[in-house]
């Protein structure tokens, strides 16, 4: 009698706890941020995060119609652009924003010197805005359609293709802008993996990284890559086949978790709308991780980067749920447990098309843009509160479980 007035009693308390930590014990979606054209439109980029505030940029909108770049407290309070992209000195932003100290280091896929796109330093208060290098010379690349890492004094990063029989590169450049060196440069064959895409690992003295076509099967549907700091060494770890048993066309970059690589495709699969993988960094034991399958249930064509939250993986599709206009999901990192945390319907109050996320503040949250949604259709910023160990939800479901157990007794 006294187990059950004590199950009871705990039942009543998780009720209570649940009741007052919300309607959901795993975690909140909102939306922060609607663009409306004079503050950006269309974030194809990530963000960045600084205690409680958020870096990012847009392809569009802005003074003058280049994109901006800008910043916001992870509440979605205190938003501000921080430069207006003019063309001459870059524009079309679509990559996620470095920071180091006060500094942020970013890239623009067009305008430049030499309308090739550009890599730049600016503060966090978008003062000191320079050029570090303007792409598009004769025997470099052209439009970086990702952002740079750094190993403190010099950044790395990749360009997509000149339209000049050259395919991308793989470059550094000192923090200053000086040294600029192109590590390995894709000529035009279908031989060789090409059309980089996405941001660098950096790992030693070891860069990894994804381009979205080419490899030597002649398949033409891209793979990973290795390549040393020093530009020796390149070698191909997997190239895609974009079957049914595995993935084809990456257009995020990966990430490294536990010495083992993991990212998405937006093609591949036995539905041919992407998968999330994972594989060692010298390209063995590569394995399906989830096949999207699209439809109401299901997310289709991932175009951003994983993000591990939680021992977890997390992620965005461009495409699939109830409205078709992309999903947030969450798994394992063995890929068990899949299941979608948003559909997005577009719309005033909801993105569509999200295209990547990041770990926002206290490492609890994550944050994302969408490429259109909102009040303009412009594109949104969003963020995902999931409860840390300790939380008020957790506290619940574990008063919830020991009330379980003792009925059983």
């Amino acid at each position: 009698m006294a187990g059950t007035i004590g199950s009871r009693f705990l039942v009543l308390i998780a009720g209570m706890v649940l009741c007052c930590a919300g309607a959901s014990a795993d975690w909140v979606f909102n939306t922060i941020h609607e663009f409306s054209g004079a503050d950006g439109r269309e974030p194809y980029c990530g963000l960045t995060r600084d205690g409680d505030t958020l870096y990012g940029m847009t392809r569009g909108g802005g003074a003058n119609s280049y994109g901006v770049a800008f910043r916001m407290d992870s509440d979605g309070s205190d938003y501000a652009v921080l430069r207006s992209f003019a063309g001459a000195t870059g524009g079309y932003p679509s990559a996620r924003l470095l920071l180091d100290g006060t500094t942020l280091y970013g890239t623009a896929q067009g305008g430049g010197p030499l309308n090739g796109g550009t890599v730049f330093s600016m503060g966090t208060d978008g003062s000191a805005y320079t050029v570090l290098h303007g792409f598009g010379a004769s025997g470099d690349s052209r439009r970086p359609m990702g952002g740079v890492v750094s190993d403190g004094q010099t950044l790395y990063g990749m360009t997509y293709y000149d339209g000049r029989n050259i395919y991308g590169s793989v470059y550094r450049v000192d923090t200053d802008g000086s040294d600029y060196t192109v590590l390995h440069l894709v000529g035009n064959t279908s031989t060789e993996l090409r059309l980089p895409y996405g941001e660098l690992v950096l790992n030693g003295t070891t860069l990894y990284g994804g381009m979205s076509r080419g490899g030597s099967t002649g398949l033409n549907e891209g793979g990973l890559f290795s390549i040393s700091t020093d530009g020796t060494y390149y070698t191909e770890l997997h190239l895609f086949d974009g079957s049914g048993a595995d993935g084809g066309v990456m257009f995020g970059s990966p990430i490294l978790h536990n010495g083992k690589l993991y990212g998405l495709t937006s093609q591949g699969g036995d539905a041919d709308v992407g998968v999330a993988f994972r594989m060692n960094t010298d390209g063995s034991d590569f394995e399906l991780l989830h096949e999207f399958a699209g439809g109401g249930n299901d997310g289709a064509s991932p175009w951003g980067d994983l993000v591990v939250e939680g021992g977890r993986l997390w992620g965005c599709t461009m495409y699939g749920g109830d409205s078709n206009q992309g999903t947030v999901f969450v798994m394992d990192l063995d890929g068990g447990n899949y299941e979608l945390v948003h559909e997005f319907a577009g719309g005033a109050g909801d993105g569509a098309q999200p295209y990547t996320m990041a770990l926002c503040p206290g490492g609890s949250q994550l944050c994302g843009t969408t490429r259109f949604g909102g009040a303009s259709n412009y594109g949104t910023v969003f963020t995902i509160l999931v409860p840390e160990p300790g939380s008020l939800a957790l506290l619940a479901l574990g008063l919830a479980g020991l009330a379980l157990r003792g009925r059983r007794k």
